[in-house]
């Protein structure tokens, strides 16, 4: 049986300078504790205590939208391509990933199924979407993920992570209500006044960030995500630094056991 303690990072929060506010932690493809964007990964990392849980969306060939980093799952293990395939032939493959040793199994979660969680145990989704046709620029994809959305009456709920322009724009544009974080990385300089337009909070990986990113969107009234942070180092410098919200696979808001 595999056992192991998530030390909560609010534990460690105290060191924290009296001018910084605590950061708030969203688990990364549900945590580190199952097969990434799983089912058991999402049960793992609301039991770490995770507001928010980020899940990866991609579009199958039969239009179903499912919880999935890459476009072949055969990083996982499988042999198929998510695009040219069907859900129950998704569904026919077992998925395996090795994490610090640990080796857990899983299946394909569909979009659907991850909303439906999140609703059912007060938790935010954070829907970090990859480019779900040839060109971002076809916009084609997008207009039945909110309906799922709204079917799940999560509008005021949800939010939206893209690094694409034309995606962001869509909804901001045709889903009022439905918020949306825009992945800038490591162009956050030349897409501040972009970004800014649209009052948009700003998703940029850690190693990106410094004072003046932290000025320029905090002075626009905009929050920061950062991602991905799995030491207490980082976690307090970045939050030293007035990082709102960091992305990791292990630091969990609360201490537990998984077993």
């Amino acid at each position: 049986m595999k056992k192991f303690l998530i030390i909560a990072a609010a534990a460690i929060a105290g060191t924290i300078s009296a001018s910084a506010a605590t950061p708030q932690l969203i688990g990364r493809r549900g945590s580190a504790y199952g097969v990434e964007n799983s089912k058991e990964a999402f049960r793992n990392g609301a039991r770490m205590g995770f507001d928010m849980m980020e899940c990866h969306v991609r579009l199958t060939a039969d239009s179903v939208y499912v919880a999935a980093h890459d476009g072949k799952t055969a990083r996982l293990g499988g042999d198929m391509k998510i695009e040219s395939s069907t859900l129950p032939q998704l569904l026919t493959e077992t998925y395996t990933q090795t994490i610090d040793g640990n080796t857990y199994s899983g299946s394909l979660l569909t979009v659907a199924e991850y909303l439906e969680f999140c609703r059912d145990n007060g938790k935010t989704p954070l829907l970090h979407l990859k480019t779900m046709a040839k060109k971002d620029t076809d916009l084609s994809p997008l207009p039945g993920l909110v309906e799922l959305i709204d079917s799940l009456n999560l509008r005021d709920e949800c939010v939206i992570l893209t690094a694409s322009k034309s995606y962001a724009d869509y909804f901001l544009n045709s889903a009022p209500g439905l918020k949306v974080v825009f992945q800038a990385d490591g162009k956050w300089r030349e897409l501040a006044q972009w970004i800014i337009e649209r009052n948009l909070d700003v998703d940029i990986k850690q190693d990106f960030i410094d004072q003046e990113c932290i000025d320029t969107f905090h002075g626009a009234g905009l929050k920061i995500m950062t991602w991905t942070v799995n030491t207490i180092d980082d976690y307090l410098r970045l939050a030293d630094l007035g990082v709102d919200q960091m992305i990791t696979d292990y630091l969990g808001p609360t201490s537990i056991t998984i077993e």
